[in-house]
């Protein structure tokens, strides 16, 4: 199902649900907020493509990352930057950090 096709059979009831939902991954990572000061993470599955090659090679459908890597961070509506720190074969590797 795509989402928009998604977003057209949500009801009201599933909306409400879905932003309490939310509240509660809210306040679970704030209550987790003591134990750091920030999260590390990797922002795609691997280099990014070359523009030329389509992601053929790499496996990546999204050239500028990938969704689900940054969907917490949405859902949270906490601070996020990705940095290119990584490399592989001379090709950039996002590193997400989360504050």
């Amino acid at each position: 199902m795509s989402r928009l096709d998604l977003a057209h059979s949500m009801t009201i009831e599933d909306y409400r649900l879905v932003l309490m939902q939310r509240e509660a991954a809210r306040r679970a990572f704030e209550a987790i907020g003591y134990l750091a000061d920030g999260l590390i993470s990797l922002f795609s599955i691997g280099p990014a493509p070359l523009m030329e090659n389509k992601a053929k090679d790499s496996g990546v459908t999204h050239t500028t990352g990938l969704p689900a890597y940054n969907a917490a961070t949405s859902v949270l509506g906490s601070a996020a930057i990705t940095l290119p720190l990584l490399s592989v074969s001379g090709m950039p590797v996002g590193v997400q950090v989360i504050g």
